[in-house]
């Protein structure tokens, strides 16, 4: 995957919804062996009653009792709603409080069913997130390693024009950049210094004569690769899915050419649902909660 800090992102569309949804848990008339087993991995299959594990923010106000939180606003306190929490005590973790209300972070692990979490082991500190494997960009590492053919022509003000100059080429896939430094060392003054990242482009035109449209422009680390939806459409593709059940958010991932949909558990159901019209090629169901069981 790639880098990012938070002043370089590029999003695209982008939609979000607060919904609790239908959870693992519900009926299924599918007899177990007749259930599907070609599922992606974090995808629980129809009738999973097992554990689920997940890192996130718990919060009780005047107005409801514990819940999970998959969006919080950024007030003080803070605001949120989601699933109820059965099971959970306050006394048994570190937290802070302020006008009737109480929260925290915190890694739970439960069984997760018709929109109510029921904790099955105490809640522990938050864990972070698996280290993962960064790579600057899909193309290959030049010979002598990345180094900006011109400095002189990468310029915030080139980059800008090569984004303009992409975006409005047939088959625009996305930009993002992709950083030659560990994510530690980024700060809002790396982007200056072109030889820490490269420029990446995705496209499903000509890649070769876009790269050559670039270059006139941009004389910094480039890429521009191949992918098989434009950004449009994965656009497209993330609406749709903010329609299905269960979905809280949905947004185009140029990166990895998908659409990505947030939900609580990657349930075979909003699975089925999802792939149905745009093909499992496109689709990623992103679980707040994974199956640990």
């Amino acid at each position: 995957m790639v880098a990012f800090a938070a002043f370089l992102i590029f999003p695209a569309g982008c939609a979000d919804r607060a919904s609790s949804g239908p959870g693992v848990g519900h009926g299924d008339p599918t007899p177990p062996a007749a259930r599907s087993t070609d599922l992606p991995a974090g995808v629980v299959p129809a009738g999973y009653q097992g554990q689920v594990r997940g890192t996130i923010t718990v919060l009780e106000s005047p107005d409801h009792g514990p819940q999970l939180c998959a969006m919080v606003a950024q007030s003080y306190p803070p605001q949120c709603g989601g699933p109820d929490i059965d099971g959970w005590s306050w006394d048994d973790v570190h937290a802070e409080s302020a006008n009737g209300t109480i929260w925290g972070h915190y890694t739970v692990t439960g069984r997760f069913a018709d929109g109510l979490f029921t904790m099955t082991e105490p809640a522990q500190p938050p864990q972070p997130p698996p280290a993962e494997d960064l790579a600057a960009s899909p193309c290959p590492v030049p010979a002598g390693g990345w180094v900006p053919p011109d400095p002189d022509t990468a310029t915030a003000a080139a980059r800008g024009e090569a984004m303009r100059v992409a975006r409005q080429s047939d088959g625009y896939g996305g930009v993002w950049i992709g950083w030659l430094i560990p994510e530690r060392q980024i700060t809002e003054y790396t982007a200056d210094d072109p030889s820490l990242y490269v420029l990446n482009f995705a496209t499903t035109g000509d890649a070769a004569a876009l790269e050559r449209e670039l270059r006139r422009v941009w004389g910094g680390n480039l890429c521009v690769a191949p992918t098989e939806h434009t950004e449009a459409e994965l656009n497209r593709i993330a609406n749709e899915l903010m329609e299905l059940p269960g979905v809280l958010s949905a947004s185009a991932d140029t990166v990895e050419g998908t659409a990505r949909a947030t939900v609580w558990v990657a349930t075979e159901e909003i699975w089925r649902q999802a792939v149905q019209t745009s093909g499992e090629d496109v689709i990623e169901l992103d679980g707040i909660l994974k199956p640990i069981d």
